[in-house]
């Protein structure tokens, strides 16, 4: 995996978007990108971010901060953002693929919340957006980095310090020495054949099973006596309804031979004729109302359409007739003004001729017969008129003609039912034998749907019976089979306690020896500690001299102690095979000089082929920059704004004079 970019926008003390882009090494090209910055100006931030970045809510800082992942959001928005800006962390990167590289860009953002803080995660795979890879990116970047090992890849001096400063191995590096070693893998199988084997023994342990299901087996039997029985009741009385139903449809029969039917609904009849009858009063009220409006026009429309054109001719006769004579006394004046002017005859004779012709246009339409000489108040009345809407006033009309055609067809229905002469006495019979028979029918009703009522609730009591049988009956084997899961679980955690053992026997004495090569180079202390040795049991690191015994580590100078932290964190690195970039922050803060060299020369060029250290302006400075000068490939300083109280990413290091920083 190599970062080709991590950007940071309104995060922490950093304002707007700010982006640092790291070099990669290989094939002789430096690997090492040398971020400077003064205490408190966002080294740490920097290396926070890309945990944030991959991990978000597990992420180590999350764990540190104490307060939930909302809390550690709402402090790293910068103080000076605006409620709506975003603020966000993103990484460019290139990681293996099946074929070669594959470019990712991940953003984690997050704007100002009133209640709960809450990220946004999008993943871009070579330039085109993956949401289904951003919503299982936590799976995806175990695979890529665990967050275990983590640990031993992104790191400050105040790490290093504790490793240097502690007895025993502490907790984060046990845990990252546990992933390395796939050892929590193996302990969650462990405790997940725990939760097995107490969830079977609390099968094994309930012994009412088998008196249960006898007891359930003899009340299931009885209710499907009881279900037959209702069965029967209930075809029983279907036949009876039957049988009345068809003697009541006998009687109706009777009934509508003898007019009966219209007998009982004469009264209703005769409500209705009423109903009908004002109805057709009120369409003859609606159509008097429409004749007297403009619908009788539509007869005469077109010839209502002849009358405006002529109007309109009129109007222009009227018009010339008015016009004719001032034109008249016009031309004469004009043409006696030409004839004193003798200048060109032949002109004035052509202008008096086309007057002439014009005059006798104008006197032409004067003469055209005037007819109807309609005022301008007619003329704007008929004008109106032409304009209504005649297609939507006949459809009024017709919608009248329908509804009064259809409303005069049932009246005449109705007053011809009401025409018919029906022998009362002899219907009155019939009637109260249908009557009888219809409350008898009612009644078997009744019983019926009670029966189906009961049937129903039988049927219920025996389907729970049922699934309880079901139930307790998957239960008798189950407590054979959770006897089994017993024991098959308990032999699996033998021999995953067995596997963990002399696996983790077998990959620390490679940790241990990748970690005394990486402290060889960095102390030349061969003729001190000869051997590096971690229990496999409490992972503890413990050093020994050629003969075997164990060298407190109070032997060690301060400067050696740091570099066996380093050593720890380096061996380990290597021992994961992983091609990882390496940040670190501050490293050189409790290193003596001759130390730090070695640290400088030996450590950071080989840590890995993408190097990110992040310096105070006391550390990586004069000849320790002088030594690892060819190795930068990029250098930046995180410059502090006073008067924004921000900081902001910029192309250069610490000037330095003499080797001091200035």
């Amino acid at each position: 995996m190599i970062f080709r970019a991590i950007k940071l926008c309104n995060y922490g003390i950093y304002a707007n978007e700010q982006v640092v882009k790291p070099v990669s090494g290989g094939r002789g090209f430096p690997n090492i990108t040398l971020i400077g910055g003064e205490n408190g100006r966002g080294k740490t931030s920097l290396l926070d971010a890309v945990l944030l970045a991959l991990y978000g809510s597990r992420s180590p800082s999350v764990k540190e901060y104490k307060k939930g992942y909302s809390a550690y959001l709402e402090s790293l928005l910068h103080k000076g953002a605006a409620p709506g800006d975003p603020s966000f962390v993103e990484l460019d990167m290139e990681v293996p693929a099946h074929k070669g590289e594959t470019k990712l860009r991940v953003r984690r953002s997050w704007r100002f919340a009133s209640v709960r803080h809450t990220d946004r995660l999008e993943v871009w795979r070579d330039g085109v957006s993956d949401p289904t890879l951003a919503e299982n990116w936590d799976v995806y970047v175990e695979e890529l980095l665990p967050s275990g090992l983590a640990g031993l890849f992104f790191f400050d001096g105040e790490k290093i310090a504790q490793l240097a400063e502690a007895d025993e191995t502490d907790d984060s590096l046990r845990q990252s020495i546990r992933s390395l070693l796939g050892l929590d893998l193996v302990d969650r199988l462990i405790s997940d054949l725990n939760s097995v084997i107490r969830r079977n023994q609390a099968k094994v342990r309930d012994q009412t099973v088998r008196s249960e299901y006898d007891r359930l087996q003899a009340e299931g039997t009885e209710l499907e006596v009881q279900l037959t029985l209702k069965k029967q009741e209930i075809a029983n009385l279907q036949l009876r309804i039957d049988r009345e139903d068809a003697k009541r449809a006998e009687k109706e029969q009777t009934l509508y031979e003898e007019g009966g039917r219209l007998a009982e609904a004469r009264e209703s009849l005769r409500d209705r004729e009423k109903d009908l009858a004002s109805l057709m009063g009120e369409h003859k009220s609606e159509a008097t109302q429409l004749a007297a409006g403009a619908l009788p026009l539509v007869l005469a429309l077109p010839l209502l359409q002849q009358v405006a054109a002529t109007a309109q001719q009129e109007e222009e006769t009227l018009a010339a007739r008015s016009a004719l004579k001032l034109l008249q006394e016009r031309d004469s004046r004009f043409i006696a003004y030409l004839s004193n002017l003798n200048d060109n005859l032949a002109f004035a004779s052509q202008v008096v001729t086309w007057l002439d012709a014009d005059r006798g246009q104008v006197k032409q339409q004067a003469m055209q017969p005037v007819i109807f000489e309609l005022s301008v108040v007619a003329q704007k009345q008929l004008e109106r008129l032409l304009k209504g809407d005649w297609a939507q006033l006949q459809s009024d009309a017709q919608s009248l003609q329908d509804r009064s055609d259809t409303t005069f067809k049932e009246l005449a229905q109705v007053r011809d039912h009401l025409a018919i002469h029906i022998h009362q006495e002899d219907v009155q019979g019939v009637l109260k034998e249908i009557a009888e028979i219809t409350r008898n029918i009612g009644g078997l009703k009744q019983k019926h749907e009670a029966a189906d009522k009961e049937k129903l609730v039988i049927q219920g009591q025996i389907q729970a019976v049922k699934q309880r049988l079901s139930d307790y009956g998957a239960n008798i084997g189950d407590v054979e089979e959770a006897e089994r899961m017993i024991t098959y679980a308990s032999q699996s955690q033998e021999v995953m306690r067995t596997f963990r053992e002399r696996a983790t026997e077998r990959k620390v004495k490679e940790l241990t020896r990748q970690i005394k090569a990486a402290f060889d180079l960095l102390t030349h202390k061969v003729a001190l500690v000869s051997e590096i040795r971690m229990e496999p049991s409490t992972l503890r690191i413990s050093l020994h001299d050629a003969t075997g015994k164990e060298i407190p580590k109070s032997r060690l100078a301060s400067g050696e102690k740091q570099m066996l932290a380093i050593s720890i964190l380096w061996g380990l690195g290597r021992a994961s095979g992983r091609n990882l970039p390496i940040i670190i922050d501050t490293p050189l803060g409790r290193l003596d000089s001759s130390h730090r060299m070695n640290f400088i020369t030996k450590y950071l060029p080989s840590a890995s082929q993408q190097v990110l250290v992040l310096s105070t302006d006391t550390e990586i400075v004069g000849p320790y920059l002088e030594s690892l000068e060819k190795h930068i490939g990029r250098s930046y300083l995180l410059r502090f704004d006073e008067q924004r109280h921000c900081t902001e990413v910029e192309d250069g290091y610490f000037a330095t004079t003499g080797g001091v920083a200035q």
